[in-house]
């Protein structure tokens, strides 16, 4: 059933262009002129100018004014459209509105949006006092009430069609929002109206249905397609990710154990030397030290450790703060050491290098050590990188598809 053949209720004249304007409903307050976008407000002696609005862009879904639809076994018809605009101290965002005339005399809504969807809603007739901005229950008839889980401001961007009460583009007001027994609720404030509005989600194939589009069911078709393939896509870059993630865990784990000593370390004796044989250049050695036992409180101790390669070069590797201390705060009690440390050794040289330990500044005259080399070490960084670099893909792509499919 198209606009032409829905019957008019009344034929009147724009008084800014003076363009031909119908009504098609009797709760219509406000009309907005197709050709010249004006706002008129219906009074008993006229339509009358009370604002402009610039030609609204397309909306995300097929849906215009003058179209039908079945909804709950009711033919509606669209009456009029309304784009809001809302926003919040970190993001703004625009919605939808249609307004359905059935033919049973009912008015719902069927709001849109990139987050939410389609709902469709009823209009609720609560009795009880509510405030958009300060209550924290909303009052949903009898006894029920939910929770408010969102607000904000919202203005209206514009609209066209027919409309159920007074308003222009540019008029503020104050959104509530609230989730309870499987249903959504919608709350519109401004200094005049309150308007509490009961809905149901639908899905995009739901509406596409229930407006009888063909096309648009296919291209949901395609689009639910395509974004299982992507998901497909996205899921093999996830494991694939993962496996990276794996192997990097793996390769931490790697390279044959040459080297594990325990040294003495006193002031007489500050130096200790251990020759360790090299087979590959270029393949990473991880090199440890650490503290035989705890270290006696308070106290804190440098040791230097170093690799001189078989051309007589000196490597300095890290210095190693060990240190013990205790005392209390607030909380009690507490106690802090520091006793271990590594580092990575990339031998240019095959054959037999010097590892050497030195005793550094401190409040300790003897230290006992034990090291340890690991060689022939697999980084793990390459594989981390791989599979950092590969879930982000994934993760790109899925949510590229999840987005495409809202759409």
């Amino acid at each position: 059933m198209s606009a032409q053949q829905r019957p008019i209720l009344k034929q009147l004249q724009c008084p800014s262009c003076g363009a031909a304007v119908q009504q098609y409903s009797a709760d219509a307050q406000t009309i907005i002129c197709s050709k010249c976008g004006s706002f008129l407000a219906l009074d008993m002696e006229g339509p009358t100018v009370t604002g402009k609005t610039r030609k609204l862009p397309d909306p995300k879904a097929p849906i215009a004014v003058g179209g039908t639809a079945r909804f709950q076994d009711t033919n509606f018809f669209v009456l009029g459209r309304v784009l809001y605009r809302g926003w919040d101290d970190e993001d703004k965002w625009v919605w939808d509105e249609w307004l359905l005339g059935g033919e049973d005399g009912r008015l719902l809504w069927l709001s849109h949006s990139d987050d939410e969807g389609f709902t469709l809603y009823k209009k609720l007739r609560v009795r009880e006092p509510f405030d958009a901005k300060t209550s924290a229950m909303l009052p949903t008839g009898g006894e029920a009430k939910v929770r408010v889980h969102e607000r904000y401001p919202a203005q209206i961007a514009g609209a066209e069609g027919e409309l159920t009460w007074r308003g222009k583009a540019g008029d503020e007001l104050y959104m509530a929002e609230a989730f309870g027994n499987a249903k959504r609720y919608s709350v519109q404030q401004t200094t005049d109206e309150l308007e509490i509005h009961e809905g149901i989600s639908l899905t995009p194939e739901q509406v596409a249905t229930a407006f009888n589009n063909p096309k648009w069911l296919e291209s949901l078709k395609q689009s639910a397609s395509q974004g299982q393939t992507f998901r497909l896509i996205a899921g093999i870059f996830i494991l694939f990710a993962l496996l990276g993630f794996g192997g990097g865990v793996w390769a931490s784990t790697t390279g044959e154990h040459t080297l594990t000593q325990t040294l003495s370390l006193s002031r007489a004796n500050p130096i200790a030397t251990i020759p360790v044989e090299f087979n590959q250049i270029g393949r990473a050695s991880i090199v440890s030290v650490s503290a035989q036992g705890a270290l006696p409180l308070p106290s804190e101790i440098d040791i230097d450790v170093s690799i001189d390669s078989p051309d007589g070069m000196e490597n300095e590797l890290f210095t190693l703060e060990l240190w013990r201390e205790s005392g209390s705060d607030d909380e009690g009690y507490w106690e802090e050491a520091q006793a271990s440390a590594s580092d990575m050794f990339v031998p240019f040289q095959a054959g037999t290098h010097t590892l050497q330990i030195e005793l550094g500044e401190g409040t300790l005259d003897t230290i006992s050590v034990d090291v340890g080399i690991r060689r022939n070490h697999i980084l793990p960084t390459w594989f981390l990188i791989y599979g950092g670099v590969i879930g982000v893909i994934g993760i790109i792509i899925f949510f590229l598809s999840t987005r495409k499919r809202t759409a």
